[in-house]
């Protein structure tokens, strides 16, 4: 974890990208390999450990040898190392205490959740959180990626600057993450029957409600966290983890034992809401910080009519689980591309922006052009449609002689 703060830190993600694929082909290769030699779940322990060491190892070797060993020698006097180390424990501390906090918080409501709710039901949620994982696909790159950008900045003399890159911060984030959320919401019944059948009948229900929390992306949530970490500001974030935890756990005692999986659900939705608006509020008081929300209204319709299109298909369709999963993944990505530059959610300068962001990809990159290409086809023939009806009233508005 500390070398991949580094990596951040100096901007370099494809090292952090490295030490990641390390870990995923270890522990892929070696787990089931070791399971079907005979060794159960001890196999699969020992190679989910081993993909832990291989990556630590590469991610430390990696450190020293293109970072660390390239630093400038500099010889520093014990004040000024004591006056970094203070720096460094006035930002690291609070920050510790609050990481831990929010990790303290799932736990006990897991404590919650086991004492008064049915194992059958706790199934069911655990393969609905399973499938929460595939935003978290969208939410780590892009929050990774902005606190070096944020932490660039100074808020007393880069104020506008930083406006215009949290707002495009939110409205970029929200074009990937709200569609992906919606579109897990719509496609949550085929998705758990595709890979568990009727096994698990509640899990595409709890997977539904689950994830609207997602949504608050749309105001900024995702994004006010990163700033105030760039800024230093984690007594101030500590102090949020404290809110939700006091706000939690009495909720938790209260909805839990009526509601069970549903309560847990409500509960930990409705905690945060206080910490994401507090921390938006005081944003925009300190920095001036603010959601285009113009912008996200615009991208959540588009994604709520192509999710409406897709249930209208889904409803319609009497098939395997499989083919109405594939069937409405098209359909809800074929809707959601058409709509965000008919309703004007997305314009020239942004495709030309995620260009830029997706020329660093590689082979990947040319994939992910081909929604941008028909976003931009869509997008002339918007304003060629718009042209040739200004065209029509400035001829019909002429004086005839």
């Amino acid at each position: 974890m500390g070398s991949d703060a580094v990596f951040v830190g100096f901007e370099k993600m494809k090292l952090s990208t490295i030490v990641l694929i390390v870990s995923a082909t270890t522990q892929g290769l070696l787990s089931p390999v070791l399971v079907y030699s005979g060794f159960g779940a001890f196999g699969a322990m020992v190679g989910y450990t081993l993909g832990s060491l291989f990556s630590g190892i590469t991610a430390v070797s990696l450190l020293y040898l293109i970072i660390i060993r390239k630093l400038p020698t500099a010889s520093l006097s014990k004040a000024k190392i004591l006056q970094i180390l203070k720096i460094l424990l006035n930002y690291g501390i609070p920050l510790s205490v609050g990481t831990i906090i929010a990790g303290i918080t799932p736990q006990i409501l897991s404590f919650i959740m086991a004492s008064f709710t049915d194992m059958a039901m706790i199934g069911n949620f655990r393969i609905a959180t399973n499938f929460y994982v595939i935003l978290s696909f969208f939410t780590y790159p892009i929050q990774t990626v902005l606190f070096p950008t944020f932490s660039k900045l100074d808020p007393s003399h880069d104020r506008q600057i930083l406006k215009t890159i949290f707002a495009s911060s939110i409205k970029y984030f929200s074009l990937f993450l709200v569609p992906a959320t919606i579109a897990l919401m719509v496609l949550s019944e085929p998705l758990v029957s595709t890979l568990y059948a009727d096994k698990w009948p509640f899990a595409a229900f709890y997977l539904t409600l689950y994830v609207i929390g997602e949504l608050l992306v749309l105001v900024g949530n995702l994004v006010y966290n990163r700033l105030l970490y760039a800024t230093g500001k984690t007594r101030f974030l500590m102090k949020l983890s404290l809110l939700r935890l006091g706000l939690g756990i009495p909720l938790a005692f209260l909805m839990i034992p009526p509601l069970g999986i549903l309560g847990l659900i409500v509960s930990s939705f409705v905690s945060g809401l206080p910490t994401v608006f507090i921390g938006l509020y005081w944003t925009w008081q300190k920095y001036e910080t603010k959601a285009d929300f113009q912008n996200s209204a615009k991208i959540l319709f588009a994604s709520l009519i192509a999710g409406a299109m897709t249930y209208l298909l889904l409803i319609s369709l009497y098939t395997a689980a499989w083919i109405m999963l594939v069937a409405g993944a098209v359909i809800f990505l074929s809707s959601y591309i058409i709509c965000i530059p008919i309703i004007g959610a997305v314009n020239q300068d942004d495709i030309n922006n995620l260009r830029a962001m997706f020329s660093g990809l590689g082979p990947v990159s040319k994939l992910l052009q081909l929604p941008l290409i028909v976003i931009e086809t869509v997008l002339k023939f918007k304003e060629k449609c718009q042209n040739s009806i200004k065209k029509n009233n400035f001829i019909s508005a002429k004086p005839h002689n």
